[in-house]
């Protein structure tokens, strides 16, 4: 079982990282990883090299959304 929210909290103990929220996609089976960085310079890589010391594979999100306007915290956003 995969607990989304400890992924959030792993992905928000990174100094650049403002924001995560992370949802599962069930149609296509795949975990994704909105993330808010500041400065917006870390790429995909060096986070994925970064949290590959907490996490484990299945927890690894498939799909890391970089976004620059903060995440919605309810659903009418």
């Amino acid at each position: 079982r995969i607990e989304l929210e400890e992924i959030e909290a792993i992905c928000l103990q990174h100094d650049h990282i403002v924001e995560c929220g992370c949802l599962l996609h069930e149609a296509k089976a795949q975990l994704v990883a909105f993330v808010r960085t500041t400065p917006a310079d870390l790429s995909e890589h060096q986070l994925r090299h970064w949290l590959s010391a907490s996490l484990t594979a299945f927890q690894m999100p498939s799909i890391f959304i970089f976004v620059r306007e903060p995440l919605p915290r309810t659903i009418s956003g």
